[in-house]
């Protein structure tokens, strides 16, 4: 795509008054509580050009997922085009497009986004915030391609 910025991604996962989920079925699985449940997504742009480019916040709603407590795995599943951008309102249109369209997430052709950890380990805490941090890794799957991917995790419960 020639671009010369790399972007940076930082996701933080957000689990309502009821935590990790909401039921559990017969398999040992718990549903993932979709409605007190967010993924945000933070967008940066790095490296010579960066300077050209914006930073964004994504509010991306769950649309299903569950969590397997035995193997402390989760798998979540997005709908692509229920993203919302959160840039200021004199752009927000714009992004909202571009984002959407067949530059970036290509929704019409791509319509779900999907992950799935293979591992994950306890990194301590936030002082002072009573946040915990996860190392998570997983597969993500983007434009019908899935790839490997490691990040820092947030898991703020909300009361």
């Amino acid at each position: 795509m020639g671009r010369v910025a790399s972007l940076v991604c930082a996701v933080a996962v957000f689990f309502g008054q009821s935590g990790w989920a909401a039921a559990t079925d017969q398999t040992g699985l718990q549903s993932i509580d979709v409605k007190h449940s967010w993924v945000k997504v933070y967008v940066f742009k790095e490296g010579v050009s960066a300077f050209a480019g914006d930073n964004h916040e994504v509010d991306v709603p769950i649309a299903s997922g569950s969590l397997d407590q035995m193997t402390n795995s989760v798998q979540l599943t997005i709908d692509a085009a229920k993203m919302r951008v959160l840039d200021p309102p004199s752009r927000r249109d714009s992004v909202q497009a571009n984002m959407l369209g067949p530059q970036v997430l290509d929704v019409a052709k791509y319509p779900t986004i999907s992950y799935r950890s293979s591992a994950s380990k306890d990194a301590g805490s936030v002082k002072g915030s009573g946040a915990k941090l996860w190392v998570v890794e997983g597969d993500l799957t983007l434009h019908g391609q899935t790839h490997p991917v490691v990040h820092l995790i947030f898991d703020v419960r909300l009361e």
